[in-house]
């Protein structure tokens, strides 16, 4: 599918994380510098705004585009979890009119769209104001496992990853750059294994679910997998993002300078952080 857009002016390709905390929000003192939003990634393309699912950091995000309105982009979701749609609802650029936001789900297993999924949780007594109120202009576009889609000098390929959550994985390239953002993968099940090796092959970055818990952390067995397999893969850069909510700074700092004694070219995504994946 291709979307016309207008004539670009710029051409840097950055990644904005606004959120990198996995299942719920953490807020505190034990996770400030790595952060405790739930999961927001913002891609500049060029002229073109992605944006990678709508965790509480979507509502960071919608605050500093109040200063660059109007405002469109495109929002992808990887699955419907909560932890990926809670901050939808506070989204406040969706509220004002002259806005244009193209959103792409795909289905539930009940068979339910992801404009239903958004939907449902706005509705009372979850949340006080219904989706129908949002002034800015809503266009959702089904989506499926192995779509493609142009958006402008910008491709956006989708595969699923993790076939029990019905979650997606996006590899998105521009120019001769590439970033895959990853962040529910199973690599236990052969299939989803093989859908990521392809989607995710020789990608500059690879951006995967932190595999963690607080008690566990520098258990070796659970982390050898994912970097035998980035190696294998031919990825340059690999991050972890969706930390345990159970983690605290401390901790996912010393289990990143364990790992990068494996793997330098290794870390975890901390909010605010910008990667520049090609100037």
């Amino acid at each position: 599918m291709n979307i016309d857009q207008p004539t670009k002016t710029n051409t840097a390709f950055t990644a904005k994380f606004w959120g990198v905390r996995g299942q719920v929000p953490t807020p505190g003192r034990d996770t400030y510098r790595f952060g405790g939003n739930t999961p927001c990634l913002e891609i500049n393309a060029g002229d073109q705004r992605l944006i990678f699912d709508g965790g509480t950091g979507l509502r960071m995000l919608g605050n500093a585009l109040l200063r660059q309105m109007p405002v469109e982009a495109h929002l992808f979701f990887t699955h419907a979890n909560w932890d990926r749609i809670q901050g939808f609802p506070f989204f406040v650029p969706a509220f004002i009119p002259g806005n244009h936001f193209h959103i792409h789900g795909t289905e539930t297993h009940e068979g339910k769209t992801f404009e239903d999924k958004l939907s449902k949780q706005m509705h009372g007594p979850n949340f006080p104001v219904p989706i129908q109120v949002m002034g800015a202009k809503l266009e959702f576009h089904p989506l499926e496992a192995g779509d493609e889609l142009m958006i402008d000098a910008a491709t956006v390929k989708s595969a699923l990853v993790h076939a029990k959550h019905q979650a997606l994985g996006f590899r998105i390239s521009y120019g001769d750059a590439v970033l895959v953002y990853a962040t529910d993968s199973d690599l236990q099940e052969k299939d989803n294994r093989n859908a990521l090796r392809e989607l995710a092959y020789g990608a500059d970055f690879l951006v995967l679910n932190t595999p963690v818990s607080r008690h566990h952390h520098h258990d070796m067995q659970q982390w050898q997998p994912l970097l035998e397999f980035s190696k294998e893969i031919l990825v340059k850069h690999l991050l972890f993002s969706t930390h345990d909510p159970n983690c605290r700074d401390p901790d996912l700092e010393t289990l990143e300078a364990t790992l990068q004694e494996h793997h330098h070219h290794l870390h975890f995504a901390k909010e605010g952080e910008l990667l520049t994946i090609s100037a």
